[in-house]
């Protein structure tokens, strides 16, 4: 059996010299390629005067038993031959892209991937291959001078092997985001020194504009902007947490910009929880503090307005907590807001057990 590669060019070397009215056939599988009798040619097959088959830019359709019969005129048998052909895909260049988080964390895809019984991935990094054979990979050194490229190598064959392109990986980290809470009004100024740059202002929210000078872009959310080109938003939402970005010219000769970014994140305010106490049989109370809290969140309780080191929802005040006088409430908290519950005193009565 021989293995081809997809375009190859391969002969079948039969080297029975072509006689006067001889006969030659060539099969693939059980159909006739090629017949010569007495001269007579059908068939397209590239057979040579030795007998020999040459199969050219070879696909997958070709593959199967390739048989020859070589007769003199007598008729008496010359040469017989059988050869089995498999052909097999060429590996893909494969493609190598960088995927940034938005922690600023580099991960390399390289695509199509590996395919197992085709072909097998490898890494390169600075010309040099690596042990890691995961994909997606995401690497340690991520520097200015760290190039990166993936490998598929045909399983079939390691003579066929394509590599991706080069890349390097310049992930950043994000912006230090100025946080508000929903509800909330937020005002961010930039500073046009001519009347160009005014007349020029374009506000971003990442890559969608959402002010011009033109008045054609319109923000899905509460927006304005005064003549000094601040931006004002008001009733913020976790809609409205984007990079924002101020664009402007600054050289009307040149056409030179100046840009400002603020990043901005909206973080939800404090629901206002509700409590509830629930007695057992023995009299026992157990608060409840509904919602739970939220991600970003924390559950303080509070004995007459004095917050105690418990965080646990339900909560079972101690003997020493549960007098007829004293009143109880439950916080929700972030680092920028708080709520807390309505105030609720010992609703069961105690009975020993």
């Amino acid at each position: 059996m021989k293995t081809l590669l997809e375009g190859d060019t391969y002969t079948i070397m039969l080297n029975s010299p072509k006689q006067d009215g001889d006969s030659l056939v060539w099969k693939c599988d059980i159909t006739i390629i090629y017949e010569r009798r007495n001269g007579t040619v059908k068939g397209s097959a590239d057979v040579d005067d030795r007998g020999s088959l040459t199969l050219k830019n070879v696909t997958t359709a070709m593959a199967c038993t390739y048989q020859a019969q070589h007769w003199s005129n007598k008729p008496s048998h010359l040469k017989s031959l059988t050869t089995k052909i498999c052909v097999v895909p060429k590996v893909p260049v494969p493609t190598l892209t960088v995927v940034c988080s938005s922690s600023g964390e580099g991960t390399l895809h390289c695509e199509p991937g590996g395919t197992k019984g085709f072909s097998s991935l490898s890494w390169f990094h600075n010309n040099r291959e690596m042990k890691e054979k995961v994909n997606p990979f995401t690497p340690t050194l991520h520097g200015a001078s760290d190039q990166y490229r993936c490998r598929l190598t045909n399983d079939k064959s390691k003579e066929d092997e394509e590599d991706s392109n080069d890349v390097t990986i310049s992930c950043s980290k994000p912006a230090k985001c100025k946080e508000k809470v929903e509800g909330d009004s937020h005002v961010i100024s930039v500073d046009l020194p001519s009347s160009d740059s005014r007349s020029s202002l374009i506000w971003k929210c990442n890559e969608t504009v959402i002010y011009s000078t033109n008045g054609r872009e319109r923000a899905s959310f509460p927006l304005s902007v005064d003549k000094n080109g601040v931006l004002l938003l008001t009733k913020l939402s976790a809609a409205m947490s984007c990079t924002y970005t101020a664009e402007y010219v600054i050289d009307k000769r040149t056409g030179r910009k100046a840009t400002k970014t603020e990043a901005l994140c909206v973080l939800p305010r404090a629901p206002v929880p509700k409590l509830t106490g629930k007695c057992s049989d023995t009299g026992k109370v157990s608060l409840h503090c509904d919602p739970k809290p939220p991600a970003g969140f924390k559950l303080s309780w509070l004995i007459n307005n004095k917050e105690v080191n418990d965080s646990s929802n339900p909560f079972l005040p101690g003997p020493q907590q549960t007098g007829g006088k004293d009143f109880y409430r439950c916080r929700l908290s972030s680092s920028l807001s708080s709520a807390e519950s309505n105030a609720v005193t010992q609703p069961c009565k105690y009975t020993s057990e």
